[in-house]
């Protein structure tokens, strides 16, 4: 299964135009959007996390922490992969 995330991004004349990518692009491959995947998605751990903390029905608690802990994963597996500096 292939994941695709939609990105907006401001470029010049290209300001605020969407961006669609699949994620991660290949190291070394232009897609003309810049994104840094891996502090979008413990951006997104975090909102999941938040939710979790509101949420009363445990199984859903549950499902967001889940949701979290998916997130950074695919976020730490991103910074493995990327060359060092």
């Amino acid at each position: 299964m292939q994941i695709i995330w939609w990105a907006r991004f401001s470029d010049g004349n290209q300001r605020g135009s969407a961006c669609r990518r699949m994620a991660p692009a290949p190291s070394g491959v232009e897609t003309g959007c810049h994104m840094d995947w891996a502090n979008y998605l413990r951006d997104e751990a975090a909102k999941y996390r938040q939710l979790a903390e509101a949420a009363e029905d445990l199984s859903i608690k549950q499902e967001l922490l889940d949701l979290a802990a998916v997130c950074e994963e695919a976020a730490n597996d991103i910074e493995d992969r990327m060359p060092g500096g």
